[in-house]
């Protein structure tokens, strides 16, 4: 297409503004389109989306081995360092030749000495806790673990089998409560040494976690969940659709 560019009397050429707003316009929306496609690709480097299967960390992620239609997903930073209460993809590998991922909630890092025990009384699962560099150990608050099905005051009824797995501290096949990984203390709590962590499912008597293991390596943790996307929603839909996310 030919332009044409007068002169405004004194020999010099007129720009159309108008073509200029459109080239500007242009402009803009290139760099836009290239700051958006930038970013999805780093998102895509940095996170992952896995589907969840099994009952350990009900009821915050609800997905069950005997129904393959109804599942939760969860979206995953790679990069992010863990801390107490992260929900955490693990590669599990090193424990098990059927499972290669579990996903679990961080209860103790590095440095923090963690207690279990069982009160029959109130049915309730106690998990103490005095965090690195302090001399005070708190019982931890955990209003996400799974409730009596009758009484939600109650744990629910199977979570003492996490205080027994506990006390044990060794199951006898030479790969789980390494030494290496803890120091014992006289009252039965562990300290957890550096470049290990402890973490637990919510679903505390349907869990095999690190009660029953002993602390696992921070290197094999593959990723801290930052969304949790529940069954039935859209999202949920359209990773299943678009990405072939499947149990």
């Amino acid at each position: 297409m030919k332009y044409d560019y007068p002169e405004d009397g004194t020999g010099k050429i007129m720009v159309h503004q108008g073509l200029n707003r459109v080239r500007i316009l242009r402009d803009i929306l290139n760099f836009s389109l290239l700051i958006m496609l930038s970013v999805i690709l780093i998102y895509c480097v940095t996170h992952d989306a896995k589907v969840v299967r099994g009952e350990s960390m009900q009821p915050t992620i609800n997905s069950s081995w005997d129904n393959d239609t109804q599942y939760d997903i969860v979206i995953l930073n790679k990069t992010t360092s863990i801390d107490r209460g992260d929900i955490i993809i693990v590669d599990f590998s090193d424990y098990s030749v059927t499972t290669s991922l579990i996903i679990k909630r961080v209860i103790a890092t590095a440095g923090d000495t963690i207690n279990i025990t069982w009160n029959d009384e109130n049915q309730k699962l106690i998990v103490t806790l005095k965090k690195a560099g302090s001399e005070e150990t708190e019982v931890l608050v955990e209003n996400y673990i799974k409730k009596d099905a009758n009484d939600p005051t109650k744990d629910d009824s199977q979570a003492y089998e996490c205080a027994s797995s506990f006390q044990l501290k060794d199951t006898g096949n030479g790969k789980y409560w390494n030494p290496e990984s803890y120091t014992q203390n006289e009252d039965g709590s562990i300290t957890i040494k550096e470049g290990y962590f402890f973490a637990l499912g919510d679903n505390r008597g349907e869990s095999y976690d690190c009660s029953e293991l002993g602390p696992m390596l921070v290197s094999n943790v593959v990723g801290v969940v930052d969304t949790i996307v529940p069954n039935g929603t859209f999202l949920n839909y359209f990773l299943r659709t678009f990405f072939g996310l499947r149990l």
